[in-house]
């Protein structure tokens, strides 16, 4: 009992008269009603505010003092009333983790506390499947929730041929760009990643000598007199056909007159003392030289092209986080302020094909994936249980689970820009599409099928998960699909590619699709496994493919591998006969092929960059094959390790070091040589990943 209490009852008692007077007995104290407040799960950022309940349980007024920690606020101090109570506001702002603190509250010389704890979460990057979507994340469930914009919200339809685009029933709606550019020297026509292109009319050849065909932009085609030295007949060193005054005359080859195209590696050949003479070869040196900030991943394919940029992977990275949220800066999170980070991690790159960075994104948790292709629909690559697809424009990333594994060379983009792949799970083997609409599972397949490729009619060819078998599942008019039967195909299959309506499985086998009809036959017995292999119209009409394989030059009954050769192939596409063969790399060299490339002007001749390993170290070489004939041989600067390679228009792209030095991206011209960019496979032999035709 306190002092005051016990003179209080002394007084009713005995009649003492306590000091200071008439005492009133009035309690000075308080109480806390709300033992523990839960904020619960709040995202990052989030203000949540929950009641703190005081009682005065006296008659006269208290002043309490409050406090607490970050990341909790409340006020200072507050007044209750004697005999009631009020509520006061305590506050999380929440933060990405979970904490525990308390509000003490006290007043003359108590003390009182209240627990408080809450989870700060960071919410999931939410990407939209399609335009025409919104995705928001759920705190509830801690995922993103998908829903449709509102009808007729504005979008960019998928293919830059549409503008004015509007939201329809979740779907992206647009009017068809118009191109026409009013001049007649110009074709018009619409790409779906670039938009309207205009490229110069190809104006009819005049069939008169030393008449060169001319192009008005009001009239259009037309003819005009050629200039003077043109070429107008046959030419050697010794006379030479040249146009004068608009007239073919005969005249002696001037000294010093060009004979002969330029290489990578050599001057024009010029006339001299009338023999056609070119000069010595020197080597490659390239154009520009981009120094990286890491290392490649130097997993085939290391480098892919689309439309002239380049796409690789690098590990060592310290960039700005950004980029899957569509910035151009790079990263999981952030924006262009996001900062550098501490650590290092491994990216997708792009460059231009004039070496100016065009973006990076750093994967979320640092680890390199599979680079498969780079397609319309953007670059895609492959981890563990699903594919990554960037953006071409901005490296945004869509990831797409896959329910299960995908099998390494089963994945591929298909005629309408979707994406194919075949996955195992504990529930099978599957060939799954994921395209506008999301992920599409077509058909469920034995286990074992793999090596996809996807032709022009929009088949998926597999082969099968028994040895020497191949099969193809094929879209039927009413959009869905039918499994085809199985049927014999090589045993030991290594690669499985398809063009021009023909698949040719691993170098000993190929099937017509000529009038709808799967044809096997043998096209060259002796062969070993095909590298890559490309059918390719030739003039006549008759399609040749090229396949490059290894064997003895002269057949015997068995050949170590360490004594065949490296060959390049030209064969008929119709019934598989001989056309010609060229050596690539001779016996008792290590090497590969890095890339190859078709040229323009003699059917079936071919650019083939090659890596071998002379005296110990690496070295590169430039090659040219035609009608059975190197025709070219351009070695690169001694020491050169390359880790990828891609031709783009005029200009072969690679990564390399030298010596142990740090990774490069180096461009070389190749301008004068007539190299194709369309049709060959890309490196890893994934036929369906084929360049644009």
């Amino acid at each position: 009992m306190s002092r005051l209490w016990l003179c209080v009852a002394i007084t009713a008692v005995a009649g003492c008269r306590c000091p200071g007077g008439t005492i009133t007995p009035t309690e000075a104290g308080f109480r806390v009603d709300t033992a523990e407040i839960d904020f619960g799960r709040v995202s990052e950022g989030g203000i949540v505010d929950r009641e703190l309940s005081l009682v005065a349980t006296g008659s006269a007024d208290i002043t309490l003092d409050l406090a607490t920690d970050g990341p909790f606020v409340v006020q200072a101090s507050v007044t209750i009333p004697g005999g009631s109570s009020l509520t006061v506001l305590v506050r999380f702002i929440a933060g990405t983790t979970a904490v525990i603190g308390e509000v003490r509250i006290s007043a003359n010389g108590a003390m009182a506390t209240t627990k408080l704890k809450g989870v700060g979460v960071k919410p999931k990057i939410c990407v939209a499947s399609t335009p025409c979507k919104k995705s928001e994340y759920s705190l509830a469930t801690d995922s993103c929730v998908e829903s449709d914009q509102p009808e007729g919200a504005l979008c960019q339809p998928n293919s830059l041929c549409l503008e004015k685009g509007e939201c329809r029933a979740g779907v992206c709606q647009g009017v068809a760009r118009q191109c026409d550019d009013d001049n007649a020297c110009t074709d018009d026509s619409c790409s779906m990643e670039v938009g309207c292109l205009h490229s110069l009319k190809s104006c009819p050849v005049p069939t008169a000598a030393c008449k060169v065909a001319t192009c008005d932009a009001a009239t259009g085609c037309g003819q005009g007199t050629a200039p003077d030295g043109q070429i107008c007949g046959t030419l050697d060193c010794v006379n030479a056909h040249l146009c004068v005054s608009g007239a073919c005359a005969t005249v002696a080859t001037p000294e010093g007159f060009v004979c002969g195209p330029a290489t990578p590696c050599q001057g024009e050949s010029k006339c001299k003392n009338k023999k056609c003479v070119a000069p010595d070869a020197g080597t490659m040196m390239p154009r520009t030289i981009v120094k990286l900030p890491g290392t490649v991943v130097n997993e085939r394919p290391s480098l892919v092209a689309h439309n002239g940029n380049l796409f690789f992977q690098l590990c060592g990275l310290d960039v700005p986080d950004g980029g899957s949220d569509g910035g151009v800066d790079g990263g999981s999170d952030g924006g262009p302020d996001a900062g550098p980070q501490a650590d290092t991690g491994c990216g997708l790159v792009s460059f231009t094909g004039t070496g100016f960075e065009r973006w990076t994104v750093r994967y979320p948790d640092d680890a390199p994936r599979r680079l498969v292709y780079a397609g319309a629909r953007g670059v895609v690559l492959l981890q563990d249980g699903a594919l990554d697809v960037h953006l071409l424009s901005t490296g945004a990333v869509t990831h797409i689970p896959l329910g299960g594994q995908a099998v390494p060379r089963g994945v591929a983009q298909g005629p309408d820009f979707e994406v194919w792949a075949v996955v195992n799970s504990d529930a099978g083997t599957r060939l799954v599409r994921w395209a506008d609409g999301g992920l599409v599972e077509p058909v469920v397949l034995d286990a074992g099928a793999s090596l996809l490729a996807i032709d022009e009619l929009g088949a998926a060819w597999l082969y099968g998960p028994d040895a020497g078998t191949l099969g193809a599942v094929v879209p039927d008019v009413d959009g869905g699909t039918y499994a085809l039967s199985w049927q014999p195909a090589p045993v030991g299959l290594s690669s499985l590619n398809v063009a021009e309506r023909s698949v040719i499985t691993g170098g000993t086998q190929l099937l017509n699709l000529q009038d709808g009809g799967r044809v096997g036959f043998t096209w060259l017995s002796d062969a070993g496994a095909a590298l890559e292999v490309l059918p390719r119209p030739m003039v006549s009409g008759v399609g040749a493919g090229l396949a490059f394989y290894r064997e003895c030059e002269t057949p015997v009954m068995s050949c170590a591998d360490a004594d065949k050769d490296t060959w390049v192939h030209a064969f008929s596409l119709r019934n598989g006969s001989f056309l010609w063969r060229a050596k690539v790399l001779p016996s008792q060299v290590e090497g590969r092929i890095e890339e190859v490339a078709l040229a323009g002007v003699v059917p079936g001749a071919v650019g083939v960059l090659v890596q071998v390993s002379l005296n110990g170290g690496p070295q590169a070489y430039l090659q040219g094959f035609a009608d059975g004939d190197r025709v070219l041989l351009c070695p690169m600067l001694e020491g050169t390790q390359l880790a990828g390679a891609a031709f783009t228009l005029g200009n072969l792209h690679v990564l390399v070091r030298r010596n142990g030095g740090p990774w490069q991206l180096e461009t070389y011209d190749t301008g004068a040589l007539p190299l194709l960019t369309t049709g060959w496979p890309q490196a890893d032999g994934i036929s369906g990943a084929r360049r644009a035709r």
